[in-house]
């Protein structure tokens, strides 16, 4: 019988390292070879395997042969894929685009409309978008949807009427007809802004000269209005003067004029202002305030 010897452990890892050792020392070229292949091949490739996907930003994968993978899509971090693989990054945040659009009115004239369009890709339709339209949605889908929507709404009226529509009627029209139509390709339209209606400028002429003449209008029927309302003040005032005047003319006897011219003199002396004073009326009052012409004066008569 043999006897099963039992080697320590540290024995069994001492006796492994003498052949990793020992494998080194024999194949070291090779080794050194393999590895520079290994690191030369990970630094070449390295823009292929790692990519990094920003916040507000998704991916969709494509496989050289399998094609896009329409269930799977990357989300914000790093990312590791072979190198003979894509991955195609998208912006889901809120995205805008300016765009000019022509429209030809119901009378045949044109009108410049400068439009804002707010925009975004569909998160769980990204991989669709990629398949069936590609990267440059914005000018395939987009703009186009909303230059249509716009030519729609604002071709059914004539120049001069766009100053009377509300905009919150026309903006809901607008937005309603451009989602419907971005939504069945996989985009959201988050707002469409009419930034500026540039019409022909014979209208604008037309347009600008009426809206003076209404305001003439306007200020002349308000002079009117004032000038009217300053006559009827005026003969009020005319008519309450009068009352006033057959009221108390009764009452104004030559005796109660000198007292009243009396006490007027006196005031005038107490008075520390510098003054000149003539005396030598009827009744050795000043001469202004001489009473028995005032007292036998007929009352004025109102107008």
């Amino acid at each position: 019988m043999h006897a099963i010897i039992d080697h320590p452990p540290s024995s069994r890892w001492s006796r492994l390292r003498n052949r990793v050792r020992a494998f080194v020392l024999n194949h070291g070229f090779g080794i050194a070879i393999t590895s520079l292949i290994v690191l030369f091949a990970v630094v070449f490739f390295w823009r292929s395997i790692v990519h990094t996907v920003n916040p507000g930003e998704a991916a969709v994968s494509w496989k050289r042969f399998s094609g896009t993978q329409i269930d799977k899509l990357y989300l914000e971090g790093t990312h590791f894929i072979w190198p003979w693989n894509k991955i195609y990054i998208y912006d889901l945040r809120i995205q805008k685009v300016d765009t000019k659009v022509p429209v030809l009115s119901t009378d045949g004239l044109e009108i410049n409309i400068d439009v804002s369009i707010r925009y975004r890709a569909e998160e769980r339709t990204l991989p669709q978008l990629h398949k069936e339209v590609g990267a440059d949605y914005p000018d395939r889908i987009v703009i186009p949807h909303v230059v249509s929507s716009v030519r729609e709404v604002f071709g059914k009226y004539r120049p001069e009427q766009l100053y009377t529509l509300r905009a919150d009627d026309v903006h809901d029209q607008l937005l309603t007809r451009a989602s419907k139509g971005t939504r069945e390709r996989f985009v959201l339209i988050d707002d469409v802004i009419i930034s500026r209606i540039e019409l022909p400028e014979a209208v604008q002429k037309a347009i600008q000269s009426k809206l003076t003449q209404e305001q003439e209008a306007l200020a002349y029927e308000y002079r009117l209005v004032t000038e009217q309302r300053e006559a009827e003040r005026k003969k009020i005032e005319a008519t309450g003067i009068a009352e006033f005047q057959r009221a108390v003319a009764p009452g104004l006897s030559q005796q109660y004029l000198q007292w009243r011219g009396i006490q007027a003199t006196l005031e005038l002396a107490k008075s520390n202002n510098a003054k000149l004073v003539i005396v030598g009326g009827k009744d050795g009052l000043p001469i202004i305030l001489n009473t028995p012409d005032i007292a036998n004066a007929p009352p004025p008569q109102p107008r």
